[in-house]
């Protein structure tokens, strides 16, 4: 059984609003016992809600930032989980990520997300993004969890946290936002506050007026999971800029990552990342490939600071 919504019935069971909306069609596809979530999407710099996530390569092209493919994908699998108006479906986590193609602005791309067994009140998906001529764009599993907002929004801040201390900070390099290629307001880091050849620490406050701030979630706002992990994105992209820059540059770079909040709570963890690099001499660009898992454990509210730590960063 296929069940096609419209943009209003994605309105109705989105809790995301605004700027957070990236799909346009959503279809529900129930064939026996296989759940699953098919999509179509144009990001284009003509909607102003859709440039937000975009960002300009240096050939003048424009792509979607890659983190934000499994926003695209997420949404769509929430579209189509059965839940009540009093219920959220939180992303867990994602694993096995593998970037294939850039996904060009323009021209309308499809995706499907495929429900696998879950356990409790987590759901298991497998996902698949693809361009408007059917390459794969990208492919992941997804997990996430269908909670209570109310409990949510009543969560104990005293409950116990996974905690990690703060590198000492050893630098205070501004971060030269303009040089990312997309809007100043999507990069998420704001001072370099530790530097080694190993290891990078980069500052970002959540500002209370981010343009995402409104639709994730209304009344009780938090980062997107997808800009966490771009945390870890753009502090590696500080890095490469610091260290590998020249004509004899590497062609790829790894490292380990947590966001840690001012407090010392983990936010986020994330395995395996591995980017590979382009460009010439100093406009050297970290294009992200790969991660093993992005595990999230708490919220970061507007307001607060989260610390992007990448340690064990190796070149290839």
């Amino acid at each position: 059984m296929r069940t096609p919504l419209s943009p209003t019935d994605i309105l109705e069971k989105l809790p995301h609003r605004h700027e957070n909306i990236i799909v346009d069609e959503v279809t529900c596809v129930q064939d026996g016992d296989v759940s699953k979530a098919e999509l179509y999407v144009t990001l284009s710099s003509d909607n102003p809600a859709r440039a937000l996530f975009l960002r300009t390569l240096p050939s003048g092209e424009q792509v979607a930032i890659t983190p934000i493919f499994m926003e695209i994908l997420a949404l769509a699998s929430v579209s189509c989980t059965p839940k009540t108006a009093d219920q959220l479906l939180i992303y867990a986590g994602i694993a096995m990520f593998k970037k294939v193609h850039d996904l060009k602005a323009g021209g309308k791309a499809f995706g499907v997300v495929t429900r696998k067994r879950g356990r409790g009140v987590f759901i298991n998906c497998e996902a698949q993004l693809y361009t408007p001529d059917n390459q794969l764009v990208c492919t992941s599993d997804l997990t996430a969890a269908l909670v209570d907002a109310a409990a949510i929004a009543a969560a104990d801040p005293d409950a116990p946290k996974r905690l990690m201390a703060i590198p000492e900070q050893t630098c205070e390099i501004p971060i030269d936002k303009a040089k990312y290629g997309k809007d100043l307001r999507m990069v998420v880091a704001d001072t370099i506050t530790h530097l080694a050849e190993d290891m990078i620490v980069t500052a970002y406050r959540y500002p209370e007026d981010h343009p995402c701030v409104r639709g994730h979630f209304p009344g009780n706002p938090i980062m997107m999971g997808v800009m966490q992990w771009m945390a870890i994105e753009d502090a590696l992209q500080a890095y490469v800029w610091q260290y590998c820059s020249g004509a004899d540059r590497p062609q790829t770079i790894t490292a380990e990552g947590v966001l840690v909040r001012s407090d010392g709570a983990i936010v986020a963890e994330i395995k395996g990342y591995k980017a590979g690099l382009s460009g010439v001499s100093t406009a050297v660009y970290a294009e992200l490939l790969e991660t093993k898992k992005v595990i999230f454990r708490e919220p970061l509210r507007p307001g607060e600071t989260v610390f992007a730590i990448l340690t064990s960063i190796e070149t290839l």
